[in-house]
């Protein structure tokens, strides 16, 4: 996190070399990542508009926008 803006980075393959970061979109704190059981990833953030995620559309696949819970 970077002046209140989620980025992100991640490598292609388990040895391989890491990507550039880049702009995940919004901002908060207390972030956490997690797997889900069909291996998809889901990050939940606080911020002061309330608690919002965003998740994969499939395993290793793009991301869907910020959604509040």
């Amino acid at each position: 996190m970077n002046d209140d803006i989620v980025q992100h980075n991640y490598q292609v393959d388990a040895s391989g070399a890491w990507r550039t970061w880049q702009d995940f979109g919004g901002g908060g704190y207390f972030i956490q990542a997690l797997r889900n059981r069909d291996g998809r990833l889901e990050i939940f953030a606080n911020n002061p508009g309330g608690v919002h995620h965003r998740w994969q559309h499939q395993p290793g696949s793009t991301w869907l926008d910020w959604q509040q819970l």
